[in-house]
């Protein structure tokens, strides 16, 4: 396929010659594990073994394993001792001996695992005690194997709760369409993830990076389809998280991701690229209302003109949602 967002390239390739060396644990218990949840690290030990705990904690009645991937081949910040203190034989701890950068240590991740279904849980956030049993028992309710994204709560620095998503059980399936108004995909926290359909898509697209992510998600959502659960399932830490620097870099990463996956909506695309730079321009706005300058010092602002047809496309988008057989898509 002709499409950089789409393309299965294989991304599990880039960093193959770089070893990942066990230093604690037996890995064995991968190939016996129904679900890993991965966590891959570097240089950020404040919460370690916070999120190292609610990921212990599972109420999980099959077979878990945690494995943790270190993306820092100097080993100083003391991530090994934090995991030796727990004498788990659920945890097994990789190093990389050489850093080969996020979507590297991520894919790294799914390498190394090896159960049928995965998650993710950074080293600054934390995971509620049911939500491996909770993911479990949906995929059970769909009959089939497909990704499950969760909701999150908010909390900040001393953990404490600072939103919290309202509960409301239930799935439902999420469309490619909502790709053009928001990413409302996740990180692939908390998330069930089938390993297989992650091999097959290539991973985490580095050329994408900081919206891997987000690419990740609407490639997966292209070829294997996803269901939304209603359920705080991830507690996501604010203070580590929203310290954006960057914020002009992410967002024309988030743009340069929707104009690829424009080319592929069949709706007008001179009007749909149009819109998306608009688009740009108003959370270009909004970040620097939020965060202040970025580091190029420029101010940007958005008139009330320009966030007004924003808001009418993001609403024309979610109306298009009510008819899914309207909108369709090159395959």
């Amino acid at each position: 396929m002709n499409n950089s967002l789409l393309e299965k390239r294989n991304e599990f390739d880039r960093y193959k010659d770089i070893k990942s060396v066990c230093l604690y644990g037996d890995d064995s218990i991968l190939l016996e594990a129904d679900f890993t949840i991965i966590m891959p690290i570097y240089q950020h030990p404040d919460y370690l073994e916070e999120a190292l705990d609610s990921a212990l904690n599972q109420n999980y009645r099959g077979k878990y394993a945690i494995l943790i991937v270190d993306n820092d081949p100097t080993g100083k910040t003391g991530s090994l001792e934090i995991v030796k203190k727990k004498k788990s034989d659920k945890i097994v701890f990789f190093r990389n001996e050489s850093n080969i950068g996020v979507a590297g240590n991520w894919n790294r991740g799914v390498e190394l695992a090896k159960s049928k279904y995965i998650t993710f849980l950074h080293d600054d956030d934390t995971i509620c005690c049911d939500t491996l049993q909770i993911l479990v028992n949906y995929e059970k309710e769909t009959g089939s194997d497909i990704a499950i994204l969760p909701m999150m709560n908010l909390i900040d620095e001393e953990s404490r709760v600072i939103k919290k998503t309202d509960k409301t059980r239930g799935l439902e399936r999420l469309r490619l369409l909502d790709a053009l108004t928001i990413n409302s995909y996740g990180n692939g926290e908390a998330a069930l993830l089938p390993r297989q359909q992650v091999m097959d898509i290539g991973g985490f697209p580095e050329s994408f990076y900081p919206c891997l992510d987000y690419a990740f998600f609407i490639k997966l959502l292209y070829y294997y389809g996803a269901v939304r659960c209603f359920d705080g399932l991830l507690n996501y830490r604010i203070a580590a998280n929203y310290q954006i620097k960057g914020w002009k870099t992410l967002c024309e990463c988030d743009e340069r991701v929707r104009l690829e996956f424009s080319k592929i909506v069949r709706l007008p695309n001179s009007l749909l690229r149009f819109l998306i730079r608009k688009q740009k321009e108003v959370r270009l706005a909004r970040a620097c209302e939020q965060y202040g300058p970025n580091e190029d010092g420029i101010i940007y602002s958005a008139s009330k003109i320009e966030k007004g047809i924003v808001l009418l496309y993001e609403k024309f988008i979610l109306a298009l949602r009510c008819f899914p057989g309207i909108v369709k898509y090159n395959r």
